[in-house]
């Protein structure tokens, strides 16, 4: 049986608001979205985000085979490259996926973790870009979506077992422009 789970950082799941502060630089206000998975048997969280405002426009994900997806980083809009979340030197396989990411369908098996993303980035609306793996062997899916471009994820490591959660950080929804009508910039 497959679960299936629709989660929007701008829904009441939403898990907070908060204030991102980096010595030396202006606070950036953003919200997080919810765990996908909600899986609460995680040892340890890593915080991986692009700097200076900029967001994620390409995600690499490491996979160890019999373990499942055992790390991530980001590539930023502003050409930086994030950490590894997790350090995990174990990898058997490297996928790319690009565009500005908006959200993450979040495949776990049982008993192994997330085994596979699938990524949608932010052209108008969230379009489908792919899936990282391909492993067909999931139990259940999860999708969390950032309303504007997400800049960072927390990703959940159990000692054992890889990445067993996620959860995205999400832009401020102010940096994006609604409607139909967009102001013509002045000439001088």
């Amino acid at each position: 049986m497959r679960l299936h789970w629709i989660i929007k950082s701008s829904s009441i799941l939403m898990v907070a608001a908060s204030v991102i502060s980096v010595a030396g630089a202006s606070a950036i206000a953003s919200s997080v979205t919810s765990r996908a998975l909600n899986n609460r048997d995680a040892e340890v969280t890593h915080r991986i985000e692009c700097s200076n405002g900029s967001h994620i426009t390409e995600m690499i994900v490491d996979e160890q085979h019999n373990y499942g997806v055992i790390d991530v980083k980001f590539n930023c809009s502003n050409g930086t490259t994030t950490l590894w979340a997790t350090n995990n030197p174990n990898t058997d396989n490297r996928f790319t996926l690009r565009g500005n990411l908006a959200g993450l369908e979040v495949f776990e098996q049982y008993g192994y973790g997330v085994i596979d993303f699938r990524y949608f980035k932010r052209s108008g609306g969230a379009e489908e870009v792919g899936r990282f793996t391909y492993n067909p062997r999931e139990d259940r899916t999860a999708y969390i979506e950032c309303s504007n471009k997400a800049y960072g994820a927390e990703v959940y490591e159990q000692s054992g077992y890889g990445i067993v959660d996620v959860a995205l950080l999400c832009l401020p929804e102010s940096e994006v422009r609604r409607g139909t009508t967009v102001p013509t910039p002045r000439r001088p």
